[in-house]
């Protein structure tokens, strides 16, 4: 019966032993656990860092290219130069980011103001662009990011990012109305039947007056948008439909209840149709001008003129009996522009304008005492060759002091692009989509759209 006792007990001492000792191994097993899932856990967020930190990267090479972009050339070497700078600490050593242009690994390109009339381009088909559908020479810059997670005793992983970054040259001919440091007015009543094109406006675009605007793409504002008529979009997914906006403001930075509300509208019931910052980021990059930060936006008209093909001047200083001044030009065949009898003096103008440049002082717009250099591009049927493509036209005075009115583009036959630094009112339609052909307008004033008739008593009728 002891023996038996003992044994009984010994059992249950052995027992015990076996429980205490799974027990420990369950606990050693629960710390190895949660260790392992703390040191994952640690990994995960170091990746999630260098996920971030990588983005980051390219972020700022996004702004690098832009700026360059700004001064008409990319060079991705110094790019990634700048990058490899930012990366050089001792949390990033282990980053590396490449940088392709088109395939070129570190590749470079020039940008020019305007582009070759045999350049291909291709239309920017991707619902909620703010330039749906604009036709644009597009570089790809292709962007490989790597790195590996360090904070952790597991093994690291790596993290790899590869997005791209496009680079999009649109002419300024893909405009109804372009204004790079201008805010915009529109009246519908200005475009033929209510159908008007792209418009864009680094500032304030405004639509307003009597009728209805129909439109096919975003308006695109770098400050507010507002709508003071009644705006028909046709855009993105929705084409073939009609967005109704009417009495609506679009704000850049919402700071209340309603300007928020407007946002979500913008985003839902308006499918993007009036696009400010507030709704997408936009950024518009052209030539800065030289007496402006890298950042800016402003327009080096100077050096954008230079490059065109033909360069008219007014003489603000010399008029003729009838208060028209002499056109001269300066730069490039001018016989198809001002004809041979008229060069270096003013031309009569009856009841139609049949010479493509005029310039008198009149009153326009609502301005008074303006010299007003009218441009009929109907004019030019006849005249213009086909290898002529740009003309830069400016007086020898202030460019606050003259207007260039925009007439008879509707009769354009032939691509043409006309830069000027002074304020431009465009009359009647204007690449309103019934023309084939290309009329662009570059300007760093304001820009109006105003009535068809605009100019005609001063200087006859343009169809």
């Amino acid at each position: 019966m002891k023996l038996q006792r003992y044994s009984e007990q010994g059992s249950i001492f052995v027992v015990v032993i076996a429980a205490v000792t799974i027990a420990a191994m369950i606990a050693v097993s629960y710390l190895l656990l949660t260790n392992d899932h703390r040191e994952r856990a640690g990994r995960a967020v170091d990746q999630a860092r260098t996920q971030i930190r990588l983005e980051e990267d390219v972020l700022e090479a996004e702004r690098l290219i832009a700026r360059q972009a700004k001064g008409g050339q990319i060079s991705l070497a110094e790019v990634a130069s700048q990058i490899g700078k930012k990366s050089a600490t001792q949390d990033n050593a282990n980053d590396v980011v490449k940088f392709g242009l088109d395939g070129v690994e570190n590749g470079s390109k020039r940008l020019s103001p305007f582009l070759d009339s045999s350049t291909l381009l291709v239309p920017l088909g991707a619902d909620g662009d703010p330039f749906f559908r604009a036709k644009a020479l597009v570089l790809k810059v292709n962007i490989e990011a790597s790195a590996q997670t360090t904070q952790s005793r597991l093994p690291g992983k790596d993290v790899t990012f590869t997005p791209w970054i496009e680079v999009r040259q649109i002419p300024v001919s893909q405009f109804t109305l372009f204004s790079l440091d201008g805010p915009i007015t529109v009246n519908p009543s200005v475009f033929g039947g209510g159908q008007g094109g792209r418009i864009y406006a680094a500032q304030d675009l405004t639509v307003s007056g009597s009728g209805n605007l129909l439109v096919d793409y975003p308006l695109v504002s770098g400050d507010d948008i507002r709508i003071g008529t009644t705006l028909s979009v046709k855009t993105g997914d929705q084409i073939g439909t009609q967005v109704d906006v009417s009495n609506v403001t679009a704000y850049k930075n919402p700071d209340d209840d309603a300007k928020a509300e407007w946002l979500a509208q913008a985003r839902t019931q308006y499918d993007s149709a009036l696009i400010t910052p507030g709704t997408l980021p936009v950024d518009v990059a052209l030539v800065p001008s030289s007496n402006q930060t890298s950042d800016s936006q402003g327009l080096d008209i100077a050096q954008t003129g230079a490059q065109c093909q033909v360069e008219l001047v007014i003489d603000v200083n010399e008029s003729d009996k009838k208060g028209s001044y002499r056109v001269t030009a300066t730069r490039g065949a001018s016989d198809w522009i001002v004809p041979p009898a008229a060069e270096g003096q003013s031309s009569a103008v009856a009841t139609h304008q049949d010479v493509p440049f005029v310039a008198k002082q009149a009153d326009i717009g609502g301005m008074s005492g303006k010299v007003v250099v009218a441009f009929n591009y109907a004019a030019l049927t006849a005249r213009a060759p086909l290898e002529v493509r740009s003309i830069y036209v400016h007086t020898n005075g202030a460019p606050a002091d003259a207007v260039v009115l925009i007439r008879g583009a509707a009769a354009l036959n032939n691509d043409l692009s006309i830069v000027t630094p002074h304020i431009v009112m465009i009359a009647g339609d204007f690449n309103n989509g019934q023309s084939s052909r290309a009329a662009s307008i570059i300007t760093g004033q304001n820009v109006q759209a105003v009535d068809s008739t605009t100019g005609n008593n001063d200087f006859g009728t343009a169809p």
